[in-house]
């Protein structure tokens, strides 16, 4: 089965993510439909927005801050726990 190509707009956000050169500016919005994209379910507990997925281990937190931008451990946390499964499926589910 051939793969779907991914949207214009999540490959370049894919590509801003695993180079980790924009870090500052990824905004929270955009993390959380990455995420959603790679097929994470979300819960939303205050405003923590918990992010799981079967077959990855790690459980994925992230927090908006006040200027619309995600806490910087968040994205690391969330590269470092996602970054190998995003890179070996192409922002395929």
């Amino acid at each position: 089965m051939t793969a779907m190509p991914i949207p214009s707009n999540i490959a370049r956000l894919l590509e801003n993510v695993l180079s980790g050169i924009k870090d500052k500016s990824i905004r929270f919005d955009d993390l959380r439909k990455l995420l959603i994209h790679f097929g994470f379910r979300e819960r939303i507990k205050h405003s923590h927005h918990i992010f799981i997925k079967t077959g990855i281990r790690e459980i994925v937190n992230i927090q908006p801050r006040s200027d619309d931008k995600a806490n910087k451990s968040d994205k690391s946390e969330t590269f470092s726990s996602t970054k190998g499964y995003m890179e070996t499926n192409n922002g395929n589910k």
